[in-house]
């Protein structure tokens, strides 16, 4: 007895033993316990790092690569350091017999000595065009992603830079005759505008560069997605909301229907149930007869009256449309008109205990007065 209450109680010293012996047994745990250097060793030893050099090549290849994959997805492409006059289509105007299909309206030709200037305004314009084109693919659609002809020589100006118009007129010649930068020149309705030469002086609208396809960084991206998936997830929401509403409501409407028949059916049985005990206790027309006004009062409560008259009313006139087996009568009572209603179906499972012929003695005798 004294051998099983030793097992039965808990006893820390045993625990602490046994903790000792594990600790002893697996020198890593211990380890880990006891250094936070134990920690990492654990790790390598899970990724087989420390007893495999294979392992470890492998690990370190794969980190790499990651790390150049995610910088190159998070970096833009800056293309405006790209333009230069090798990859640039012009036509310098001291070569107009050179063949070439920029020297045919509007695209003309380039002076020489404003060739660099215009190509130094074409990558100022690309690195303003890249801000209010994020700006609007990202965060706000209602955001123009258009730099007006006037703000860009403002931006020109701030930068200490003296604007020549006839370099900005030849920067439009460019952005015309290279499409490949993707940006385009449009009014302020948004309609193309056609260039006309750089001979010509700027027009009387304002002009405005619009970046086409702008380079997004990788956090745009994701920030575009997330917002696209939470509003499409808000939309499909909305959507199961208003479904489940439309459902909720068509069944309810159809409970209430439902009750409502079953509330007048209930009044057609009690009603017809009344009118067939009158009819097999009396012998008379009269006593047939009953005052709709005192049946109502027999069959509805007072407490009840006010939410209950209307399926009364509508028993009754569903058996005055469908029922023949009920007439509807107007009688006067004591002086005052009053409508009533009594059973005439006549068959003789109602009359229990009476011979036929003595209902159609009844019924003659009703019918001859």
């Amino acid at each position: 007895m004294a051998d099983q209450v030793r097992f039965l109680l808990p006893n820390p010293l045993f625990e602490q033993n046994v903790r000792n012996s594990i600790q002893l047994a697996d020198p890593q745990l211990s380890l880990a316990n006891s250094s936070p250097c134990g920690y990492i060793t654990m790790l390598c030893k899970v990724l087989g790092l420390k007893d495999n050099y294979t392992n470890s090549v492998w690990w370190a290849f794969t980190l790499f690569f990651l790390t150049i994959t995610f910088m190159y997805m998070t970096k833009i492409a800056d293309y405006s350091k790209n333009i230069n006059e090798g990859n640039t289509n012009y036509v310098i105007c001291d070569k107009l017999n050179s063949p070439g299909p920029f020297l045919r309206p509007p695209y003309i030709c380039i002076e020489k000595e404003r060739l660099e200037p215009a190509l130094t305004i074409v990558r100022l314009l690309m690195m303003q065009l890249k801000k209010p084109s994020e700006r609007n693919y990202c965060y706000d659609r209602k955001q123009t992603r258009a730099i007006s002809v006037t703000e860009l020589i403002r931006q020109e100006l701030k930068g200490g830079n003296l604007v020549d118009i006839r370099n900005l007129k030849a920067a439009q010649y460019l952005i015309t005759c290279n499409p490949q930068w993707k940006i385009d020149m449009v009014d302020d309705k948004g309609d193309p505008v056609i260039f006309i030469g750089v001979d010509n002086v700027l027009a009387n609208h304002n002009i405005f560069f619009v970046l086409k396809q702008p380079e997004i960084s990788l956090a745009c991206h994701l920030y575009n997605k997330a917002y696209r998936f939470i509003n499409l997830s808000g939309n499909l929401s909305l959507l199961v909301c208003a479904l489940i509403l439309l459902c909720f409501s068509y069944f309810y409407v159809r409970r209430i229907q439902k009750q409502h028949l079953q509330a007048v059916h209930r009044f057609i049985d009690k009603i017809m149930e009344e009118l067939q005990n009158r009819a097999a206790n009396s012998e008379s027309s009269e006593g047939r007869e009953v005052d709709v006004n005192h049946l109502c009062d027999q069959l509805i409560p007072s407490s009840k009256r006010k939410f209950e008259i209307r399926f009364f009313n509508e028993a009754l006139k569903e058996l005055e449309a469908s029922d023949n087996r009920v007439r509807f009568d107007l009688t006067v009572r004591d002086g005052q008109e009053c409508r009533t209603i009594s059973w005439i179906d006549y068959s003789e499972e109602l009359l229990t205990g009476s011979p036929p012929g003595h209902r159609e003695g009844l019924f003659k005798t009703e019918t001859s007065c």
